[in-house]
């Protein structure tokens, strides 16, 4: 599972809405204030927007100190009658969610069936069914959120919340800003899903097992079930259900948990009146709204967001005691985590930073364990050059045990082999060891990374490039890079070059054209364009760089 695009609308310096498909790697060109930090910005205020909720647009949970102003601040030309448009596109493929532990509150839902309980776990059987087919059929899915300024709550909230899946639009549901609940204001019942040929062994099944209501035979029941599914003439025009959800000024369902369906009454008693049809109906609802939201939050969660400047931690750096994903932003996520990993992620680290054939950057890493002891302890060990002295050394090293040990992470030198401290090396190496970090620790799903090539010399820039190519097709990390580096790119193309010519180094993957995206970003009339740079199998730009850019080279030699 990866995104695979976002689309923006009237978000900062967005107008008109602009789409950015993300590859393995993508790398944003463009000149200074160009707009190229605003799709990362768009990323992490979506981390924030259907992770927490926060739809105000303020300090950004993943970039501490970073606050974007809130709604006025970052809506186009703060035209609060604006409303910001996000999309998120995700493939699926693979990414199966098993129901019960996705959706954990499935298990404490009350059905009240009122039937027998042998009778009553042959029906949530088969309302689970239904979700985990819709679930397996899923390929591709895209949610699209619309948040709106409300100037007499003087608030932001989600007014707007729309599914599609394998491409056609599900539904949508939308809210009001004073309203307690949202409503699901479409649904498509002629969406593929609904008439899928799967349904009918559960439709067949649950004919078999459950037993009629008075008055009501398992055929009619069965055909009003269809009907519910697909949309049938009893149910035409019959589109509005209201859906109450937990948290007000919001369009968003809750993420883990079924939806609670109240019916509008211009649907009437017979559009639900059956506990079993309306259960089975929550069900595949709940499936096709929450899973594709669940997906991306998923996705989101594993964003790892590395800023323009890192810091350099102090000597002696004690690493925090709580993971903290916002600590990536400057950088010093990545000391910690070479504190407390395992050593094969220090080795991989360190035969990056100092392999020729690598980044060559003349420093590679050490991690040694070491304990403080007080003077008390080594006046005990001078006491051994007094013969007379008399030294509980059971004591001693009882004492020398219980010290704390710690671990510390050296630069070493690979000219001369001296161990150093960070403050004690160029500042190019602080800067390029959390991007070395940040693209071979697996955990994250997607890496943003601002300025990879901060203060690092251009023979380690092109270095960069294996690194990405490494962690994308090795290790599955997408990487969205805002930079400025012409060597990165050089080096990715050549790589492409080689995938087709044969001619790759021993142990790179092959890196084909739809493995790298390029994109430049500028200001037009109506706001930042973005535009796409295929690359052909030679590594070559099928179309040439837009006026003003990577044109610096030429004008000078010429």
């Amino acid at each position: 599972m990866r995104i695979t695009a976002i689309e923006l609308e009237n978000f900062k310096g967005i107008s008109d809405r602009v789409r950015v498909e993300l590859k393995p790697i993508t790398l944003l060109f463009g000149a200074n204030s160009a707009g190229k930090s605003t799709i990362l910005h768009a990323l992490l205020y979506l981390h924030d927007l259907i992770g927490k909720g926060h739809a105000h647009a303020g300090e950004l949970t993943l970039s501490p100190g970073h606050d974007l102003g809130g709604f006025k601040n970052v809506v186009h030309r703060n035209d609060t009658k604006r409303e910001i448009v996000l999309r998120l596109e995700l493939d699926l493929d693979g990414a199966y969610l098993d129901m019960p532990e996705y959706l954990p509150g499935y298990a404490d839902m009350d059905f009240d069936w009122g039937s027998p309980s042998s009778a009553r776990l042959e029906a949530e059987s088969l309302v689970l069914r239904l979700a985990q087919d819709i679930n397996a059929q899923m390929s591709s899915a895209a949610i699209e959120i619309t948040v709106a300024w409300s100037e007499g709550y003087r608030l932001a909230w989600v007014r707007c919340y729309s599914v599609e899946i394998n491409g056609n639009l599900f539904g949508r549901m939308q809210a009001a800003v004073d309203a307690s609940e949202a409503a699901i204001t479409h649904i498509n019942f002629e969406h593929p899903l609904l008439q899928s040929s799967e349904h009918e062994q559960w439709l067949d099944d649950f004919g078999r097992h459950y037993p009629p209501e008075e008055g009501n035979s398992r055929t009619e029941f069965e055909e009003k079930l269809r009907d519910m599914v697909s949309g049938g003439s009893e149910y035409a025009g019959k589109r509005d259900i209201t859906l109450a959800v937990l948290t007000k000024h919001s369009a968003l369902p809750e993420v883990g948990a079924f939806l609670r369906l109240g019916l509008v009454d211009r649907c009437g008693e017979a559009a639900l009146n059956e506990e079993i049809v309306r259960n089975m109906f929550i069900g595949m609802l709940s499936q096709a709204f929450v899973c594709p939201l669940e997906m991306a939050l998923r996705e989101i969660s594993g964003l790892r967001y590395l800023g323009p400047l890192r810091t350099i931690p102090p000597r002696d750096f004690e690493p925090s005691s709580l993971q903290d994903p916002a600590r990536w932003s400057d950088g010093m996520a990545a000391w910690e985590v070479l504190l407390k990993s395992d050593d094969s992620l220090i080795n991989e680290v360190n035969d990056w930073m100092a392999k020729p054939d690598k980044l060559a950057s003349g420093c590679g890493i050490e991690r040694t364990s070491v304990r403080e002891v007080s003077a008390t302890h080594i006046n005990w060990l001078l006491q051994q050059e007094d013969p007379s002295a008399s030294v509980d050394w059971w004591g001693v090293m009882a004492e020398l045990v219980k010290t704390p040990e710690h671990q510390r992470i050296s630069l070493i030198d690979t000219n001369s082999n001296t161990r150093l401290q960070p403050r004690d090396v160029g500042v190019g190496i602080s800067q390029v060891l959390p991007v070395v970090v940040a693209a071979l620790e697996p955990s994250a799903s997607l890496v943003c990374i601002e300025q990879p090539e901060l203060h690092i010399h251009p023979a380690i820039q092109v270095g960069l490039g294996d690194l990405f190519i490494e962690g994308a097709l090795k290790k599955g990390t997408q990487f969205l890079i805002e930079t400025h580096s012409e060597h990165l790119i050089l080096r990715l193309l050549r790589r492409v070059r080689e995938t087709t010519d044969g001619e790759l180094p021993p142990g790179l993957p092959e890196v084909k054209p739809e493995h790298i995206g390029v994109l430049y970003v500028d200001n037009g009339e109506c706001g930042m364009r973005i535009t796409s740079l295929p690359i052909d199998e030679t590594g070559e730009f099928t179309e040439r760089w837009p006026k003003g850019f990577f044109v610096e080279r030429g004008e000078e030699l010429f």
